[in-house]
């Protein structure tokens, strides 16, 4: 079984104001662009199960050593060092496979052939990122693999590290430090995009395009980014 997770907290300190209709819409993508071969489920981690559609299972955060974590960059940038548990080995009760997606992505075509990975790790890299990085919003990993990402992370010491080494973000940073290069990587022939990589005012997408993050304020609940991505409108919806 393929555990697809996103994550939903509320941070008292910086509420990014996540709504549980968000993860139901991203369910709909995922059960629109991924085949009957492939068995799946959307999971949830988070502390609040209202609103989610029966169909989405639910797992309560887990309260570990990243919970108090902060972004070494200021608390104007998220902290999703919880995400990192994902690495533990306690992460086995998801299944076999897990794909850490963000809820603001935007799922355009069929993903079979991203779920189905079978390397220990698949991280996503781009030679446009400003820094040799795995980015955070779209991994994959085999269950019990790499422990040592979990295992290490401190939740201060960490973070100095990470920030004197001048890898940027939060879990992205000390992943980055543990896992660059990954054995298997994402990449745009894949279809792992940013949005920003596309067209604006574009109604057509490319035929690579798979996986659209919206970085910063673009996200796929707001109208000024249907009226710069109108493919948004298409798909972004239940």
């Amino acid at each position: 079984m393929i555990s697809i997770v996103c994550w939903k907290w509320n941070d008292p300190v910086r509420d990014r104001g996540f709504k549980a209709e968000y993860y139901n819409i991203m369910y709909s993508m995922l059960a629109r662009n991924i085949s009957t071969a492939v068995q799946w489920r959307m999971v949830v981690i988070g502390d609040s199960q209202k609103g989610l559609t029966e169909d989405i299972h639910f797992l309560p955060l887990p309260v570990t050593k990243a919970s108090p974590a902060r972004n070494p960059y200021g608390d104007k940038f998220p902290s999703c060092y919880q995400r990192l548990w994902l690495f533990s080995e306690e992460a086995d009760i998801l299944g076999d496979r897990i794909i850490n997606l963000d809820v603001d992505a935007v799922i355009v075509g069929n993903i079979d052939h991203m779920l189905t990975r079978q390397e220990t790790f698949v991280g996503w890299t781009d030679p446009a990122f400003k820094w040799k990085k795995v980015a955070g919003g779209l991994y994959s990993i085999k269950a019990g693999s790499h422990t040592e990402v979990w295992d290490t992370f401190h939740p201060t010491e960490s973070p100095a590290i990470q920030k004197q080494m001048k890898l940027f973000g939060s879990d992205q940073g000390w992943m980055s430090h543990h896992m660059y290069p990954p054995p298997g990587e994402y990449t745009r022939a894949d279809g792992a995009y940013y949005a920003k990589w596309l067209p604006s005012n574009g109604r057509d997408l490319n035929d690579e395009a798979r996986i659209i993050q919206t970085p910063g304020d673009l996200k796929p609940w707001n109208q000024h980014a249907h009226r710069a991505y109108p493919w948004m409108r298409t798909h972004w919806k239940a």
